[in-house]
């Protein structure tokens, strides 16, 4: 068997599995052979680097739809007449912990980075950071009505 053969029957399988042991023996390879291809052949690892990226996003953006279904039920909660003033205070502490958790998230994504951000980028940095603030700030104003209510509605 040829040896680009080798590293394509060894890489699908690899992405497969995620097993290094299975997929050198499936390539007809040792498994030293393998770990030197992964370690120090640039197309592979740029191939298995490429796909835990698209893995990574995959599951990130379902992760993603699920919290946001979580914050609209969250926020559908603020609005619901039904709903006491304690479940929506606590409604609304939960989105506060949350926004402010995905903003440290990303403020350390984007530390993580590293590379000189061009002029495009920054400024779409400071659009989000911006909204992120007005968000928090509409927030907490919806907390202090809640409060309010609460202390009004409270016994005597």
């Amino acid at each position: 068997m040829k040896l680009e053969q080798q590293k394509t029957i060894f890489i699908s399988a690899y992405l497969t599995t995620g097993k290094v042991a299975d997929s050198a023996s499936k390539a007809g390879i040792r498994r030293e052979t393998a770990y030197s291809w992964l370690n120090n052949d640039p197309a592979i690892q740029g191939i298995v680097q490429e796909s835990q990226e698209a893995i990574y996003m995959q599951a990130m953006n379902k992760l993603t739809q699920k919290v946001s279904a979580a914050s609209d039920y969250l926020v559908s909660l603020l609005d619901d007449e039904n709903a006491s003033p304690k479940d929506k205070l606590a409604a609304v502490k939960m989105i506060l912990e949350q926004a402010d958790k995905i903003s440290e998230f990303n403020r350390a994504n984007i530390q993580a980075r590293q590379q000189p951000e061009d002029p495009a980028k920054m400024f779409d940095t400071l659009v989000e950071k911006n909204q992120d603030k007005q968000s928090v700030e509409d927030l907490l104003s919806r907390l202090d009505k809640l409060e309010s209510a609460g202390k009004s509605n409270s016994p005597a």
